[in-house]
Order: C-alpha cells, then structure tokens, then sequence
C-alpha cells in the first residue's frame, strides 16, 4: 500500500535527482566553454609568437638593408661633386643632426661646403622685436610686417642665387652692407661652419654654387612658409636648386610630403627645383648627393616616398675621375 511517507520519499529522491541533474550539467557546460576558450587562447598565442617571429624577420631585414646602404654609400657617392661649391641653407627647428648628416655626404662627396645657413625663428615671429630686426636689416619701407618679411626673404633668396657680387640694400643705417650680411648682423640668420673653416659672408657663396635648401615637418614656422619665396627668388636669379624634406610625425604633421609640396605642385618651380621627401633616411641622403650632382645638367627630378615623387633615385650619373673636379654645370 501506498502511503504518505512513500510519496515523500519519492517526491524527496525527484528533487534530489533534479538538483544533481543541474549540477552536473552545469559542471560539463562550463568545462566546454572553458575548453574552447583555452582552444582559442591557445590559437591566438600561437599566431602572436608567429608574428613575433615574422617581425623579427623583417627586423633584421631592414637592419640588414641600412647596413647595406650604409657600407655602399661611399662608393655610390664618392667623387660625385669634385668641388663643386654648395650652399647650405636650413630652417631653425629641423633637427640639427639631420642637417649635419646631410652636410657630412656631400663633404664626402667632394662637394665644398663652408657650413650651413640657419634661417632663424626671428622670421616668422609674431613678436614686435622681430619687425625691429628686418626694419633694421631691410629699412624702413612702410611695409607691413608680413610684406616686409616677403621682401627680405625673396632679397634673401636672390643674393644667395646671385653670390656676393650684388648688394641688394643698404641697413637703416645706411651701413652699405648687403643683405645677408645685415639679416646676419640682426640675428635673423647665423652661419655655422660646421666644423669647418672661418668664413667672411660678404664674399660666400661662391659664384654658380648649387643651393640646397632643408626644411622639415619639426621647423619652426609652417612647413616651406620661409624656405618657397626664397627659391622662387633663388630660381628667377637662375639658381641651381634643391629642396629637401626632414619627416618626423607632429601633432598637426602625420605623412611626409608637407615641404616639398610647395615646389612639386608648382608647375614653373618644379621644372627648375629638384625635391627629396626623405633626408631623414639614409636612403635620402644618398639621393640628395645624386640630385644636387644631376644639377649641374639642368635637369630636376623629384624623389623619396611621399606624394608626387617619380622614384627613389635620380639616374645616376658617371663619377667623374680622381682629381678631376665634377661638372660645373
């Protein structure tokens, strides 16, 4: 017979077999997750370690590729400019050591570098003490200041081309010095020698020297504000020139190109004004030796990685002989 206690035992024994139902399948759901989650991570891990692996590859490539260049450099570019004269011209702000290593290949080219001319901040400061400085440097014109920096900087750009024969403007003071030497005198430009020998500006640059100009993305002022209206001024005095780019990612500045763009957008200066976007690499450095030698043939190429470039180098040109000075051109 059945009775009470027996429905309450059976009732009890459902209950139980119920709850242990529930705990064992909970316990193999959450074992397979936990399987498939540690199948996951283990996949993962194994394709971050060969990654890894791939990265260091490629690593080692490039080290092995700036190495290569590094060792070959002399020999692509030694004898390329046999005194030829070359004047040096930066913007405050790019970093020094770019513009040494620049100065440093085309010294051992056999190019004659005297030393670099820095363009300095008084230029395109806001300060009223700047305008002291170029009311003094170029007279008192009347001129705003934004007009008078445009007339300095193409006056600039037009002596530097021209060389020491012309006197552009007399001081305020009617000193008689010329303009690079009174923009000198204000401390709107200074000459670093680089290492080298004193030198007297109111005889540098050397007549038909080739003109390099290096801006970069880190320069003070707005990148090519300073550095375009000399080379339309450089180029319209029948200056042989170039312009190079020192990349380095800023705030406002993501890609390279910023620089050169004033020139290679340029219908007339592109004809006339050879660019490399990459003097910060040494791939660069080697195509600025080869651009500032392809000067002396008239022509002007565009060349690096960023926007409107046509290929990493020029063509090169033969090196002339031991002892026997490049192509004045």
């Amino acid at each position: 017979m059945i009775n009470f206690r027996f429905h309450l035992v059976s009732l009890v024994a459902v209950f139980l077999a119920l709850a242990l139902g529930v705990v064992m399948g909970s316990t193999v759901i959450d074992r397979a997750i936990v399987d498939r989650l540690s199948s996951q991570i283990e996949s993962v891990k194994k394709r971050a370690d060969a990654e890894r692996a791939d990265n260091r590859v490629l690593r080692d490539q490039v080290k092995g590729l700036e190495t290569f260049i590094a060792q070959s450099q002399p020999q692509v570019t030694a004898r390329r400019l046999n005194q030829v004269p070359v004047t040096v011209v930066a913007v405050r702000g790019v970093p020094a050591e770019d513009v040494k290593a620049a100065t440093d290949i085309l010294r051992s080219a056999g190019a004659l570098v005297p030393g670099v001319l820095w363009i300095e901040d008084g230029f395109s400061s806001p300060d009223p003490g700047a305008r002291t400085k170029l009311v003094q440097a170029m007279g008192d014109s009347g001129l705003a200041t934004d007009d008078l920096r445009q007339v300095a900087l193409e006056a600039l750009g037009h002596r530097l081309a021209a060389g020491p024969r012309v006197t552009a403007v007399s001081t305020a003071a009617d000193s008689g010095l010329d303009t690079l030497v009174a923009l000198t005198d204000n401390g709107l430009l200074t000459f670093d020698p680089m290492g080298g020998g004193a030198v007297s500006l109111d005889s540098w640059p050397a007549q038909g020297a080739r003109m390099l100009v290096i801006d970069g993305s880190q320069a003070h002022p707005p990148p090519a504000s300073l550095t375009i209206p000399i080379l339309r001024a450089a180029a319209a005095a029948g200056g042989r020139l170039a312009l190079a780019e020192v990349f380095r990612p800023t705030a406002t500045i993501k890609a390279r190109g910023a620089v050169v763009r004033g020139v290679r957008d340029d219908a007339a200066l592109s004809r006339v004004v050879s660019t490399v976007d990459d003097l910060d690499d040494s791939r660069g450095q080697v195509a600025l030796t080869l651009a500032v030698q392809e000067l002396g043939t008239g022509r002007a190429g565009h060349y690096g990685e960023g926007p409107g470039a046509t290929s990493q180098l020029p063509t090169p040109e033969a090196a002339p002989p031991d002892g026997v000075p490049a192509a004045a051109g």
